[in-house]
């Protein structure tokens, strides 16, 4: 399962709800999410 987010400070915010109840453990894997636009206006 893959869902994206944002780091603030400790804190991942998700841009939608996970399909998991409160108090699941996790692992997660931190990849930097690419933004093709981004990368277009500052290469």
């Amino acid at each position: 399962m893959s869902l994206r987010g944002v780091i603030r400070r400790r804190t991942i915010e998700l841009e939608q709800e996970p399909p998991l109840p409160d108090g699941t453990q996790v692992e997660v894997e931190l990849h930097p999410a690419t933004d093709p636009l981004f990368e277009r206006l500052c290469p």
